[in-house]
């Protein structure tokens, strides 16, 4: 299992809503089986229900199902090598025997992780480009893609230097308020500028939105300005 999947909300009606509220996650699959949205993801920005009712999603995460399920049943990788880490988990041939101390059973590990990561991304990158002339749709995948890494590390509680620290929280409350808030225009530009690698917002760090503006960096001296 996933550690994005420590806290979940499952995706209501894929074309209808996402709830709001928890760390965003991505499920372990049984093999590359698809269940839409429905195999538990969700975003912890995500705004109200209507802003988003015109949203297209299922083909984006019937594809994150088949890219998580590569190493279970039906799966492309099944039987490989690069699988033999599941080996290890709980019901697996190998659970705490000596086999799982070894070097290539923690590579496997590293290596499945890594593309749950691109699984992920991947993810943001589809339901953006599924999404082409509807801004909120558009912008809410390329947050997704460019955000991932940092909100599927368990460990996140947030981003910044000493002199410049947002909390979880806060960074979740600034992208939500983008997203509910933002112009169309505004999430046009954001996307637009996400697709071409050339956005102005560094997403790993802390973040604020600014009615009439978009979604900018916080630096300490932003901070009080309205």
């Amino acid at each position: 299992m996933s550690a994005l999947k420590l806290l979940i909300v499952e995706l209501i009606v894929f074309s209808a809503c996402l709830t709001m509220g928890l760390p965003c996650q991505a499920q372990d699959v049984q093999g590359p089986s698809t269940n839409g949205c429905g195999s538990g993801w969700s975003l912890p920005f995500v705004p109200n229900r209507v802003r988003l009712a015109n949203c297209e999603f299922e083909a984006s995460c019937n594809s994150h199902d088949r890219c998580y399920g590569q190493c279970t049943s039906g799966g492309a990788l099944l039987g490989t090598p690069v699988c033999d880490y599941l080996k290890c988990r709980k019901g697996g041939q190998w659970y705490r025997t000596p086999r799982c101390d070894e070097k290539d059973i923690s590579l496997s590990e590293t290596a499945a992780g890594n593309r749950r990561l691109k699984c992920d991304q991947q993810l943001g990158a589809d339901i953006a480009n599924s999404n082409l002339k509807k801004p909120v749709c558009e912008a809410l995948g390329w947050v997704y893609r460019e955000a991932v890494s940092l909100l599927g590390n368990p460990n996140f509680s947030g981003v910044g230097t000493d002199n410049n620290q947002q909390s979880k929280v806060e960074y979740e409350q600034e992208i939500r308020n983008f997203l509910a808030n933002a112009t169309d225009q505004q999430l046009e530009d954001f996307s637009r500028l996400a697709r071409t690698g050339k956005s102005v917002v560094d997403l790993t760090k802390p973040v604020k939105y600014k009615p009439g503006v978009g979604l900018i960096n916080k630096t300490s001296n932003q901070d009080e300005k309205p």
